[in-house]
């Protein structure tokens, strides 16, 4: 529903600003942090999984 929706509280009217847009445009902003984050993991955790694997050829004995 959008538009301006009314309450009445003791046989007044309010007018209510519909909010819709400010917050699907939260939730995409939401969204997006999310899908940076997700891609930073994980080329992170390629970096950590590499670096792991020079690490112990640098010292054979180690494994």
């Amino acid at each position: 529903m959008r538009g301006i929706a009314t309450i009445s509280a003791t046989s007044e009217k309010f007018a209510i600003p519909d909010q819709y847009e400010s917050i699907a445009t939260h939730t995409n902003k939401g969204v997006e942090f999310l899908e940076r984050l997700g891609h930073f993991v994980r080329d992170r955790s390629n970096v950590e999984i590499e670096y792991a694997s020079k690490l112990r050829n640098v010292d054979p004995a180690s494994n």
